[in-house]
């Protein structure tokens, strides 16, 4: 059976829920706190006010979510990353600290790939 596509109306809601989350990565990255309103955030996201609670039930949800998806995007680009680095350990621990792929890869004394540059060449 096919996967059942979402209507017209969940997508948007997706879209809108994104735009929310985007609005306050950028601001809250951008201030370095937490003391932003609800109005500048939906300002941000271009959408109306009532409409942030269609979606979250107050800042605290929204900076959960933020926070989430933040974290879920960085892991995924660290497994990418670092998808051919061998030793579990070591690989792990580089994980913990986001390194570099060409520097995990000198530490555990592994190959870089012909296209990438050594480590402090660029």
């Amino acid at each position: 059976m096919p996967a059942q596509q979402s209507s017209r109306g969940e997508r948007r809601k997706l879209r809108t829920r994104r735009a929310l989350i985007e609005a306050a990565q950028e601001i809250y990255a951008e201030r370095g706190d937490f003391e932003v309103s609800i109005q500048q955030i939906t300002d941000a996201a271009d959408v109306g006010f009532g409409t942030f609670y269609n979606h979250f039930s107050s800042k605290a949800e929204l900076l959960d979510a933020a926070i989430a998806e933040a974290l879920e995007t960085h892991a995924a680009w660290l497994e990418r990353l670092l998808a051919d680095v061998d030793d579990q350990t070591v690989l792990n621990v580089l994980r913990m600290f986001g390194m570099a792929e060409s520097e995990a890869r000198r530490i555990v004394a592994l190959p870089l790939p012909a296209d990438e540059p050594p480590p402090g060449s660029i």
